[in-house]
């Protein structure tokens, strides 16, 4: 299975970045693609708790469908995504002396042998995403110095 790892530190204490992260409301402000998310059962981001998010991918709006997979508060977050992309997406949240140490790792589950075809450009783009993401994160938190 194709992973990528991603990592960017966040000068700002681990409980208000493990908080921000994973608040399913706030998504939307520090990954561009997403319009909206919502719970669809449970409680997120308790394990086993589902929600949707709206996003916009490629000119298309679609809704897809995620489910936490894994939750240890101030720790770690991980849910599944499934739709146009299907993966899972594992973040820890590593206390440092300037803040907090945010790492994801992403792997991808391929079903057919088209989409095995598809995983190095998934990949690729799933990295460069994230990325981009990440920095988005850490610029609006250490904005609240």
């Amino acid at each position: 299975m194709p992973t990528a790892k991603v990592s960017i530190q966040i000068d700002r204490p681990l409980e208000e970045v493990f908080e921000y992260a994973i608040a399913i409301d706030k998504l939307h402000e520090w990954v561009p693609v997403i319009l909206e998310a919502w719970a669809t059962s449970g409680n997120p981001p308790e394990t086993g708790a589902t929600y949707t998010v709206k996003a916009q991918l490629g000119g298309r709006t679609m809704e897809i469908p995620s489910v936490v997979v894994g939750f240890e508060p101030n720790q770690l977050y991980a849910y599944r995504s499934y739709g146009f992309l299907t993966y899972t997406d594992t973040m820890t949240f590593q206390e440092t002396n300037n803040g907090t140490l945010v790492t994801e790792l992403l792997d991808f589950s391929s079903s057919g042998l088209f989409e095995r075809l598809l995983d190095p450009i998934k990949l690729l783009i799933s990295k460069n995403s994230h990325t981009r993401n990440q920095k988005l994160l850490k610029s609006i938190l250490e904005s609240r110095k």
